[in-house]
């Protein structure tokens, strides 16, 4: 306990702070980017340093680790590091009512997102985080979920102009119906987790009615979502999603090792007079012969957005490959382009761009999740082509090593990106943008404890001012979730 008062402690200590959501499936697309990697070495960044430290040693036990030729099997020690999932509800209160709870510590740093290194831009940020879950299942067709969150974010470097800011969110409130009049359909109401497989479509939580069907080897679903019906934070009200939305999504496995997918997802800005996407797209996934994964994603945009008219389409492409070898080696390479815009001043918009809902998030073969496009520049998919390759290895049946490289370009040269970390835009006169490499590391030392540790460095290319300079960016996690034995 003395470690724990200690971070206590540091925390209570007065410094600038915001908030952030971190949802479990919602995407807050706004960049609060932050630094432990800022050179100037400021008392804020040793301090945010120190708590995470220290947070480690006290969550993560001191014992050996013997590596394991089986580390692929099934098992909670080699389950996902997925640290947005909600709490599992594991606690028996009566037979119909079961709760979760979990602490997470967030700790995001960022130094040089301007690309400029004569000037001081360092961020760091800490974050802790409570979560709760309840579950009410007083019989097998009907059950209600609830799921709420804390944050607390503590800025200790960077230029947020309101610095502190304590967030009550409402993440998931729903009920479900299955087997509704003794058939294969299952009804959902409230608000819920939608996501696929790679979160390239959506991985978010609305406020919809769901209706699905669930056969051997079908599933439709079908949704329609208006946006915000209850504030996502209660106290306030102006952080409420303003989109109408509808889904249309049919799975199909065409084997057990192989599933297609087929979907439409229309988007209403009820905000704006004239803002509408209609996206529809397919997916496939399978594995060949135990070894090799593979993935494809396309998908087109129509709609209109103001005066011009969309008309774009995004592809995505890749596979890893595991190899019988120490360490279990899997080499990943991946292919992902969307359209961009030749004539910005024509009547017709030729860039694709993602749902929104999106948040590109996955993994190759280890325990930790990781932005497949590149955790610092994390683009969304409009006019650009990202190459990616990388090699993950498995040193023990708890932990994933992860290096990953990618290389960047812009479709029509264009002086704007999409949805990015970096505070800088291209010049708009070349087209490569640069390279980033990655190191990934994900470890689940017991059941209850989750963590991964990620750095990532982007080099920029001709797009940008000659005298551009790397910018670099680093993400700590570690969480706790109670009730599991």
């Amino acid at each position: 306990m003395g470690a724990l008062q200690a971070v206590v402690r540091v925390w209570r200590k007065p410094v600038p702070q915001t908030a952030v959501v971190t949802p479990w499936t919602g995407r807050a697309r706004g960049r609060a980017a932050t630094g432990l990697l800022a050179p100037s070495g400021t008392v804020h960044w040793r301090r945010g340093v120190a708590v995470t430290l220290l947070v480690l040693l006290v969550l993560f036990p001191q014992r050996p680790l013997v590596a394991d030729a089986s580390a692929t099997r099934a098992g909670p020690q080699a389950s996902v590091t997925d640290l947005d999932a909600p709490p599992e509800t594991r606690l028996r209160v009566t037979p119909a009512l079961r709760v979760g709870a979990e602490v997470k510590v967030e700790s995001i740093g960022a130094t040089n997102l301007d690309l400029d290194a004569t000037t001081t831009d360092d961020q760091a940020v800490v974050t802790p985080e409570v979560a709760l879950a309840v579950l009410f299942a007083p019989r097998p067709s009907f059950t209600a979920f609830l799921n709420v969150e804390v944050v607390h974010e503590s800025t200790l470097t960077g230029p947020d102009e309101s610095p502190e800011r304590v967030q009550f969110i409402l993440k998931e409130a729903l009920v479900a119906w299955t087997d509704v009049l003794q058939s294969r359909l299952a009804l959902r109401v409230g608000r819920q987790k939608f996501d696929d497989e790679r979160e390239w479509l959506f991985d978010a939580e609305l406020d919809a009615v769901r209706v699905a069907y669930h056969g051997a080897t079908l599933t439709l679903d079908g949704a329609v979502s208006w946006g915000d019906l209850v504030p996502r934070e209660p106290w306030h009200a102006e952080a409420r999603e303003a989109r109408t939305s509808a889904l249309l999504m049919g799975r199909y496995a065409v084997t057990t090792a192989h599933t297609i997918a087929a979907y439409g997802l229309f988007r209403d800005n009820r905000s704006l007079a004239q803002d509408q996407c209609l996206f529809l797209g397919v997916h496939a996934h399978g594995t060949v012969r135990g070894t090799v994964t593979y993935w494809v994603e396309f998908a087109q945009v129509r709609g209109r957005e103001g005066a011009r008219t969309l008309r774009g389409y995004g592809v995505d492409v890749g596979l890893t490959s595991r190899l019988r070898l120490p360490w279990q080696p899997a080499l990943t390479v991946g292919v992902a382009f969307g359209s961009g815009d030749t004539d910005p001043t024509g009547r017709v918009d030729r860039s694709f761009r993602q749902s929104g809902l999106h948040d590109n998030e996955g993994t190759s073969a280890g325990v930790a999740k990781f932005k497949y496009y590149g955790e610092l520049l994390d683009p969304e998919l409009s006019n650009l082509l990202v190459l990616t390759g990388g090699i993950g290895l498995r040193p023990t049946r708890t932990s994933s090593l992860d290096l990953v490289a990618h290389a960047y370009w812009q479709h029509t040269a264009a002086a704007q990106l999409r949805d990015t970390r970096l505070d800088i835009a291209p010049l708009g006169h070349r087209r490569t943008l640069g390279q980033a490499f990655e190191v990934i590391v994900g470890y689940v030392p017991i059941r209850q404890v989750k963590a991964r540790w990620i750095v990532s460095v982007f080099v920029p290319g001709a797009a940008f001012p000659a005298e551009a300079d790397p910018a670099y960016f680093t993400k700590v996690e570690v969480e706790y979730r109670l009730g599991h034995r």
